[in-house]
Formats: structure tokens, C-alpha cells, sequence
């Protein structure tokens, strides 16, 4: 799944380091980010 930065709501953790996003919008599924992801993934966050 591709996220917008802004359509971000909340960062919320999950078990097994990953964690899991909230949105704007309310999809069918959480939208989750692999433990190996996350490091990136907060990494461009704090870019944005």
C-alpha cells in the first residue's frame, strides 16, 4: 500500500517491532509496517 505523508494520522506500535498506521481515511485493513521497514519508514517520516 502506498501512503501519503499527510493522510498519516497516528504511528502506533504493534508486536514484533512492526508497527501499524492510522489514516485519514478507514481502509479495509490496518496498513502495517514490517519490523524491517521501520527504521525507513520513521526515517522518512521525519523527513516530511
Amino acid at each position: 500500500m502506498i501512503v501519503h505523508h499527510r493522510a498519516i494520522r497516528a504511528i502506533e506500535p504493534c508486536a514484533n517491532r512492526k508497527v501499524t498506521l492510522t489514516l485519514l481515511c478507514t481502509p479495509a485493513e490496518k496498513p502495517v509496517v514490517s519490523h524491517l521497514k521501520v527504521t525507513p519508514f520513521l526515517d522518512w517520516i521525519e523527513r516530511q
